[in-house]
């Protein structure tokens, strides 16, 4: 369960609270808990403030962060939040970027892939900027639907980005 809290577990018996502690590596970072979500290794994705992804391992019971800032063009006060994850198919997380008071930020489309340890940014094959992107799922055939600022897209299970409605004109 995310919280502005921190993080809990609840077994069905009792509720496990995680924190952030400044002496242990391998404990959560942030405080608040904009977003969840469970890989198909059954590893935690945890997006939290400000402007950190964690991923929980249950096997080893540890947190792991992934620093993704310095891939967003943004203004140095502005807090980064992964509000929303999905994967494909193919074992590729997707990470959706916006900010608390929505200021406009790019790329806001992040990915890692299953057999890389990296996150990266999904670059567009035109001059096309992906801008705080705030919902994203997959469909039944296993393609990739997200909306942000930018417009409505979609990502087919080969990988090819397509604009269903841009709004790019409008910024």
């Amino acid at each position: 369960i995310g919280t502005v809290n921190g993080l809990a577990r609840y077994d069905g018996y009792e509720f496990k609270r995680f924190y952030y502690n400044p002496n242990d590596t391998a404990s959560i970072h942030g405080l608040n808990v904009w977003s969840l979500f469970e890989d198909r290794k059954g590893q935690i994705w945890i997006g939290s403030a400000p402007s950190f992804l964690n991923v929980y391992d249950p096997v080893f019971r540890r947190f792991r962060q992934y620093d993704f800032a310095h891939l967003i063009k943004h203004p140095a006060n502005i807090e980064l939040d992964v509000n929303v994850m999905c994967e494909d198919n193919n074992g590729r997380i997707y990470f959706g970027i916006n900010t608390n008071f929505g200021d406009p930020v790019s790329p806001a489309l992040l990915y890692k892939d299953e057999n890389d340890d990296r996150l990266r940014t999904f670059n567009t094959a035109d001059s096309l900027q992906i801008r705080n992107v705030y919902k994203i799922t997959k469909d039944k055939a296993g393609n990739i639907w997200f909306l942000s600022y930018s417009g409505i897209f979609k990502i087919d299970i080969k990988g090819k980005l397509s604009a269903i409605h841009s709004m790019d004109s409008l910024f």
